[in-house]
Formats: C-alpha cells, structure tokens, sequence
C-alpha cells in the first residue's frame, strides 16, 4: 500500500467480474515517472477479489509484479 495517488480508467469484462484498467505511476525504485501500468481487479466471489499490478514493459507471460487477495472473514 502507499499514500502516493494513482488514476487510471478502463472497463469491466462482458461477465462483469474482471475489471481491466490501464494507468501511470510514478517508479521511485527507478526514478521513472508516468510509467504505464495495468491494474486489474478479478472479482472470484463475494467473498474474494484479487487485485493486481502488472508492468507492460516486462512484456509477454509474467508481468504480474504485485498481487493482493481480498477475503472476507
């Protein structure tokens, strides 16, 4: 989590459970500023969404660079 703000749009698959967003961030490990970056929310349940973060520039298969699971108790 960081206290730094992010704006990004984009829109929710025809199942309405996958929301794809595409956005920029600033990267303070590399000084990289308005860096392109994908956020995706994946709704599993009503008790478990996944969030994620993925770098385009890794390219093709593993971009994922974070991921947080959502579970209610």
């Amino acid at each position: 989590m960081s206290t730094a703000v992010y704006t990004s749009a984009g829109n929710f698959d025809p199942s309405g459970k996958v929301l794809t967003m595409f956005g920029e961030m600033d990267e303070p490990m590399t000084g990289e500023v308005a860096k392109t970056s994908i956020y995706i929310v994946r709704v599993i349940d009503e008790h478990k969404h996944v969030f994620e973060i993925h770098d385009p520039v890794l390219g093709e298969g593993h971009t994922t660079v974070i991921e947080t699971v959502y579970t209610r108790k």
